[in-house]
Protein backbone atom coordinates (compact mmCIF):
# COMPACT_ATOMS: atom_id res chain seq x y z
CA UNK A 1 0.00 0.00 0.00
CA UNK A 2 1.13 3.55 -0.64
CA UNK A 3 0.07 7.14 -0.12
CA UNK A 4 0.11 10.08 -2.52
CA UNK A 5 1.05 12.38 0.35
CA UNK A 6 3.22 10.35 2.74
CA UNK A 7 6.63 8.75 2.33
CA UNK A 8 7.73 6.19 4.90
CA UNK A 9 11.30 4.99 5.52
CA UNK A 10 11.52 2.75 8.58
CA UNK A 11 10.59 5.02 11.51
CA UNK A 12 10.86 8.26 9.54
CA UNK A 13 7.85 9.68 7.71
CA UNK A 14 7.51 12.73 5.52
CA UNK A 15 4.29 14.45 4.55
CA UNK A 16 4.33 16.38 1.27
CA UNK A 17 0.99 17.09 -0.38
CA UNK A 18 2.23 19.93 -2.58
CA UNK A 19 1.06 22.59 -0.15
CA UNK A 20 2.21 21.37 3.26
CA UNK A 21 5.41 19.50 4.12
CA UNK A 22 6.39 18.11 7.53
CA UNK A 23 8.43 15.33 9.11
CA UNK A 24 7.44 12.79 11.75
CA UNK A 25 9.54 10.39 13.82
CA UNK A 26 7.33 7.36 14.53
CA UNK A 27 9.62 6.23 17.35
CA UNK A 28 9.16 9.59 19.10
CA UNK A 29 5.61 10.85 18.48
CA UNK A 30 6.11 13.29 21.35
CA UNK A 31 8.09 15.38 18.84
CA UNK A 32 4.99 15.70 16.68
CA UNK A 33 5.18 17.17 13.20
CA UNK A 34 8.35 19.21 12.70
CA UNK A 35 10.32 20.80 9.87
CA UNK A 36 7.02 22.32 8.77
CA UNK A 37 7.18 24.07 5.41
CA UNK A 38 6.39 26.63 4.20
CA UNK A 39 4.44 27.91 7.19
CA UNK A 40 7.03 27.61 9.95
CA UNK A 41 10.23 27.69 7.93
CA UNK A 42 11.35 30.72 9.95
CA UNK A 43 10.43 29.00 13.21
CA UNK A 44 12.13 25.57 13.10
CA UNK A 45 11.39 24.99 16.79
CA UNK A 46 7.66 24.68 16.06
CA UNK A 47 6.07 21.31 16.76
CA UNK A 48 2.50 20.39 15.89
CA UNK A 49 0.27 17.59 17.18
CA UNK A 50 2.76 16.12 19.62
CA UNK A 51 1.29 12.98 21.18
CA UNK A 52 2.10 13.30 24.87
CA UNK A 53 1.88 9.81 26.33
CA UNK A 54 4.60 9.28 28.95
CA UNK A 55 5.39 5.67 28.10
CA UNK A 56 5.75 5.94 24.32
CA UNK A 57 9.41 5.94 23.43
CA UNK A 58 10.51 6.05 27.08
CA UNK A 59 11.04 2.29 27.37
CA UNK A 60 12.68 1.91 23.98
CA UNK A 61 9.65 0.13 22.54
CA UNK A 62 8.82 1.62 19.17
CA UNK A 63 5.79 1.06 16.98
CA UNK A 64 4.81 -2.55 16.33
CA UNK A 65 3.38 -1.70 12.93
CA UNK A 66 3.28 1.21 10.49
CA UNK A 67 2.02 1.47 6.94
CA UNK A 68 0.49 3.80 4.36
CA UNK A 69 -3.03 3.60 2.96
CA UNK A 70 -4.54 6.20 0.67
CA UNK A 71 -3.84 9.55 2.42
CA UNK A 72 -3.23 7.89 5.79
CA UNK A 73 -0.14 7.07 7.78
CA UNK A 74 -1.20 4.43 10.32
CA UNK A 75 0.97 3.57 13.32
CA UNK A 76 0.39 1.07 16.14
CA UNK A 77 2.10 1.30 19.53
CA UNK A 78 1.85 -2.01 21.39
CA UNK A 79 0.66 -2.69 24.91
CA UNK A 80 3.59 -3.05 27.31
CA UNK A 81 4.13 -3.99 30.96
CA UNK A 82 4.11 -0.32 31.91
CA UNK A 83 1.38 0.78 29.50
CA UNK A 84 -1.63 -1.49 29.79
CA UNK A 85 -3.17 -0.48 26.50
CA UNK A 86 -2.17 -0.18 22.87
CA UNK A 87 -2.55 2.93 20.71
CA UNK A 88 -3.38 3.14 17.03
CA UNK A 89 -2.72 6.52 15.47
CA UNK A 90 -3.96 7.74 12.10
CA UNK A 91 -2.16 10.72 10.58
CA UNK A 92 -4.50 11.69 7.73
CA UNK A 93 -3.69 14.29 5.10
CA UNK A 94 -6.74 16.46 4.47
CA UNK A 95 -7.23 16.69 0.74
CA UNK A 96 -10.50 18.55 0.26
CA UNK A 97 -11.33 21.61 2.30
CA UNK A 98 -12.85 25.03 1.49
CA UNK A 99 -10.71 27.06 -0.96
CA UNK A 100 -9.52 29.44 1.75
CA UNK A 101 -7.83 26.52 3.56
CA UNK A 102 -4.25 25.72 2.63
CA UNK A 103 -4.51 22.07 3.74
CA UNK A 104 -4.09 20.30 7.03
CA UNK A 105 -3.88 17.05 8.98
CA UNK A 106 -6.42 14.98 10.88
CA UNK A 107 -5.24 13.00 13.90
CA UNK A 108 -7.24 9.98 15.09
CA UNK A 109 -6.08 8.17 18.23
CA UNK A 110 -7.57 4.85 19.40
CA UNK A 111 -6.80 3.03 22.66
CA UNK A 112 -7.53 -0.62 23.42
CA UNK A 113 -6.57 -2.99 26.24
CA UNK A 114 -6.29 -6.76 26.61
CA UNK A 115 -6.44 -6.50 30.39
CA UNK A 116 -9.51 -6.34 32.60
CA UNK A 117 -9.20 -2.57 32.91
CA UNK A 118 -6.97 0.34 32.02
CA UNK A 119 -7.11 4.14 32.16
CA UNK A 120 -5.39 5.71 29.16
CA UNK A 121 -4.46 9.36 29.28
CA UNK A 122 -3.33 10.95 26.03
CA UNK A 123 -2.79 14.64 25.44
CA UNK A 124 -1.84 16.39 22.21
CA UNK A 125 0.40 19.45 22.35
CA UNK A 126 1.46 22.01 19.78
CA UNK A 127 4.23 24.58 20.19
CA UNK A 128 4.38 27.51 17.79
CA UNK A 129 5.34 31.20 17.64
CA UNK A 130 3.36 33.32 20.06
CA UNK A 131 1.08 35.96 18.61
CA UNK A 132 -2.62 36.72 18.67
CA UNK A 133 -5.08 34.01 19.62
CA UNK A 134 -8.80 33.46 19.41
CA UNK A 135 -11.30 30.83 20.47
CA UNK A 136 -14.25 30.09 18.21
CA UNK A 137 -17.49 30.87 20.07
CA UNK A 138 -20.55 28.68 20.14
CA UNK A 139 -22.46 28.39 16.89
CA UNK A 140 -24.10 31.61 15.83
CA UNK A 141 -24.83 33.74 12.77
CA UNK A 142 -21.58 35.70 13.07
CA UNK A 143 -18.10 34.43 13.88
CA UNK A 144 -16.30 36.62 16.39
CA UNK A 145 -13.01 36.54 18.21
CA UNK A 146 -12.75 35.67 21.89
CA UNK A 147 -9.33 36.81 23.16
CA UNK A 148 -7.10 34.34 24.96
CA UNK A 149 -5.00 35.68 27.80
CA UNK A 150 -1.38 34.77 27.13
CA UNK A 151 -0.03 35.62 30.59
CA UNK A 152 0.16 32.28 32.33
CA UNK A 153 -2.20 29.51 31.28
CA UNK A 154 -5.81 29.83 30.15
CA UNK A 155 -7.98 26.73 30.36
CA UNK A 156 -10.94 26.12 28.05
CA UNK A 157 -13.43 23.37 28.72
CA UNK A 158 -16.83 22.42 27.30
CA UNK A 159 -18.46 25.39 29.05
CA UNK A 160 -16.25 27.82 27.09
CA UNK A 161 -17.58 26.86 23.67
CA UNK A 162 -16.38 24.45 21.00
CA UNK A 163 -12.81 23.17 21.08
CA UNK A 164 -11.62 25.23 18.11
CA UNK A 165 -8.69 27.62 18.47
CA UNK A 166 -7.09 30.08 16.05
CA UNK A 167 -3.41 31.04 16.31
CA UNK A 168 -2.04 34.05 14.44
CA UNK A 169 1.77 33.99 14.30
CA UNK A 170 3.27 37.48 14.06
CA UNK A 171 4.08 38.73 10.57
CA UNK A 172 2.42 35.75 8.84
CA UNK A 173 -0.25 35.81 6.16
CA UNK A 174 -1.81 32.61 7.49
CA UNK A 175 -3.49 31.47 10.69
CA UNK A 176 -3.18 28.03 12.25
CA UNK A 177 -6.35 26.36 13.52
CA UNK A 178 -6.65 23.38 15.88
CA UNK A 179 -9.95 21.74 16.70
CA UNK A 180 -11.22 18.68 18.56
CA UNK A 181 -14.38 16.84 17.56
CA UNK A 182 -17.24 17.97 19.85
CA UNK A 183 -17.84 14.45 21.18
CA UNK A 184 -14.16 14.23 22.17
CA UNK A 185 -13.40 17.73 23.44
CA UNK A 186 -12.64 17.84 27.17
CA UNK A 187 -10.12 20.57 27.88
CA UNK A 188 -7.46 22.72 26.27
CA UNK A 189 -4.74 24.66 28.11
CA UNK A 190 -3.15 27.53 26.20
CA UNK A 191 -0.11 29.37 27.50
CA UNK A 192 2.78 31.50 26.37
CA UNK A 193 6.24 30.29 27.33
CA UNK A 194 9.54 32.11 27.57
CA UNK A 195 11.22 32.77 24.26
CA UNK A 196 8.08 33.86 22.41
CA UNK A 197 6.50 30.43 22.05
CA UNK A 198 2.85 29.54 22.57
CA UNK A 199 1.68 26.11 23.68
CA UNK A 200 -1.73 24.51 23.23
CA UNK A 201 -2.33 21.22 25.05
CA UNK A 202 -5.51 19.22 24.47
CA UNK A 203 -6.67 16.49 26.81
CA UNK A 204 -7.71 14.07 24.09
CA UNK A 205 -8.30 10.80 25.94
CA UNK A 206 -8.81 10.20 29.66
CA UNK A 207 -11.22 7.51 30.75
CA UNK A 208 -11.46 4.07 32.26
CA UNK A 209 -11.87 1.21 29.82
CA UNK A 210 -12.15 -2.56 29.95
CA UNK A 211 -11.12 -5.42 27.71
CA UNK A 212 -12.83 -5.36 24.32
CA UNK A 213 -13.60 -1.64 24.44
CA UNK A 214 -12.01 0.83 22.00
CA UNK A 215 -11.70 4.46 23.07
CA UNK A 216 -11.22 6.80 20.13
CA UNK A 217 -10.80 10.57 19.68
CA UNK A 218 -9.98 12.82 16.75
CA UNK A 219 -8.88 16.34 16.02
CA UNK A 220 -7.75 18.42 13.06
CA UNK A 221 -5.13 21.04 12.32
CA UNK A 222 -5.56 23.41 9.37
CA UNK A 223 -3.73 26.37 7.89
CA UNK A 224 -6.04 29.11 6.64
CA UNK A 225 -5.65 32.57 5.11
CA UNK A 226 -5.30 35.28 7.75
CA UNK A 227 -7.97 37.43 6.11
CA UNK A 228 -11.29 36.02 7.27
CA UNK A 229 -9.68 33.31 9.39
CA UNK A 230 -12.61 33.12 11.82
CA UNK A 231 -15.02 32.32 9.00
CA UNK A 232 -12.56 29.78 7.60
CA UNK A 233 -12.12 28.22 11.03
CA UNK A 234 -15.88 27.90 11.35
CA UNK A 235 -16.02 26.13 7.97
CA UNK A 236 -13.25 23.73 9.01
CA UNK A 237 -14.93 23.01 12.33
CA UNK A 238 -18.32 22.41 10.72
CA UNK A 239 -16.65 20.02 8.30
CA UNK A 240 -15.13 18.07 11.19
CA UNK A 241 -18.48 17.94 12.98
CA UNK A 242 -20.35 16.59 9.96
CA UNK A 243 -17.74 14.23 8.50
CA UNK A 244 -18.27 10.65 9.54
CA UNK A 245 -15.46 8.69 11.11
CA UNK A 246 -13.63 6.86 8.30
CA UNK A 247 -14.77 3.26 7.88
CA UNK A 248 -11.18 2.04 7.90
CA UNK A 249 -10.57 3.26 11.45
Amino acid sequence: MSSPDWKLDKSQARLDDGTLSASLDLAQPTRGLYDISPFFTQHPQSRLLQIVEPEIGADGVGPSDSYLRSRDLIVTYPETDSRRYSLEVYWRSLASEPPQVHRGVELIVSAQTSTLDATPRVTVRSTLPAGQFASLPAAGPTARSVPIETAGTTTFDTDAGPGCFIFRPPGAEFSYVEMVHPTDFQRCDISEADGGEATAEHLLIRRWMEKGVIVRARMRACFVQRDGDLTSARACYDSLCHDRLPLTV
